[in-house]
């Protein structure tokens, strides 16, 4: 059988990954040479991280916010930032439900049934902050701790962190001291690495609303600089969204 599928694929160039999700999806884990999974049986058991297959209508929904978050980016970009990519439903860690993870190689993206345009615009917001992840392990840990520093504080609690996860709208509040302190939300404060996430999702999602905050509170100024620097020290090319 192995022998076959591989003389299918040689045959059918466009069948090289077997349409796993859907072709649409195929076709772009061929042109940015990224894996894209959308079955159980193609993966290796994960300890921590808790998922199920979602639904062919699902990963269908699901595509277009995938398509838009690669083309973000230019692929000398991406390369190393993003082996994989998984789409499955019911996404848990640490036994509560989340919109994504991400390890350093790979992005996770908890996909569900929902309103089409609130889901899309959810899942890039996802990808994005996934993403930014993994751009964060690939800075030097000097500067990472350059970033620590600019805030000082986070709450590096694991009971800390459950309560942002079982509590969307607790993790998305803010308040006047957490922005005079450089923190976008309370979600912000679970660790620096998220810190980094919300900035990166912030920008790339709701442009205007960081112009808003950076002329009001200067530590979210230098953090908004200070995370671009290290996109562009990486290879990022182009404007931010804040900048056109």
């Amino acid at each position: 059988m192995f022998r076959f599928l591989v003389i299918l694929a040689i045959m059918f160039p466009s069948f090289a990954y077997g349409y796993e999700c859907n072709q649409e999806i195929d076709e772009l884990s061929k042109q940015y040479n990224i894996s894209i999974f959308c079955k159980i049986s193609s993966l290796d058991s994960h300890e921590e991280y808790k998922y199920e297959e979602a639904e062919e209508s699902m990963i269908d929904a699901a595509t277009p916010s995938l398509r838009k978050f690669l083309s973000t980016y230019d692929k000398a970009f991406l390369k190393g930032k993003v082996d994989s990519i998984m789409l499955f439903k019911n996404l848990r860690y640490l036994d509560s439900r989340v919109g994504g993870l991400s390890d350093g190689d790979s992005i996770w993206l908890n996909i569900k049934e929902g309103p089409q345009e609130r889901l899309n615009n959810s899942y890039y917001a996802v990808l994005q902050h996934e993403f930014s992840s993994n751009v964060y392990k690939h800075i030097s840990f000097t500067k990472r701790v350059i970033w620590k520093k600019i805030s000082f504080i986070y709450h590096y609690t694991v009971s800390f962190i459950k309560k942002c996860l079982n509590d969307p709208s607790f993790a998305t509040s803010t308040t006047e001291e957490l922005l005079s302190g450089g923190f976008i939300n309370n979600y912000s404060l679970t660790n620096d690495e998220n810190d980094f996430n919300v900035y990166a999702e912030t920008l790339f999602t709701e442009p205007e609303k960081l112009k808003k905050l950076k002329a009001t509170y200067p530590n979210v100024k230098i953090k908004l600089e200070k995370l671009k620097e290290f996109y562009r020290e990486l290879g990022f090319k182009g404007k931010f969204p804040d900048e056109t």
